[in-house]
């Protein structure tokens, strides 16, 4: 009986030291990545990028685009190859160094046979700012 007891009272107390609450010491931290996704839509726009930033360029089908051209040091492309089209031609954009650099292309109207085509080309152009 006294045995049977003891293990109450152990199994007991040993239950109320226990928390559903994690200590601060295992709480998830903030993460200081980024994730940045950049289109045609955002030629003209600036770009902020820390070391850390992951960034990818994709430009769409509806336009035969030039290789992408960069004028700067602060990064370089990386070209993403699919087995199956997405739809969109990708990049991944590697941060190297703080500094500053501009990503440019040009695309063409990408239009099927028999299908009216305007003449003008679409200019692109992206400038990517990289701090520590």
């Amino acid at each position: 009986m006294k045995i049977c007891l003891i293990i109450l009272l152990s199994t007991a107390l040993a239950a109320c030291g226990t928390s559903s609450v994690p200590s601060s010491s295992t709480s998830p931290t903030p993460s200081t990545i980024s994730s940045v996704l950049i289109t045609e839509r955002d030629s003209g726009d600036t770009f902020k990028f820390s070391l850390a930033t992951q960034a990818s360029l994709r430009l769409s089908n509806l336009y035969i685009w030039q290789v992408p051209r960069i004028s700067g040091k602060a990064i370089a492309l990386e070209p993403v190859q699919y087995i199956r089209d997405p739809g969109y031609t990708e990049w991944n954009i590697k941060v190297i160094a703080p500094g500053t650099a501009q990503i440019s292309s040009s695309g063409s109207p990408n239009c099927g046979r028999g299908t009216p085509c305007p003449v003008t080309s679409r200019p692109f152009e992206v400038a990517i700012d990289v701090t520590q």
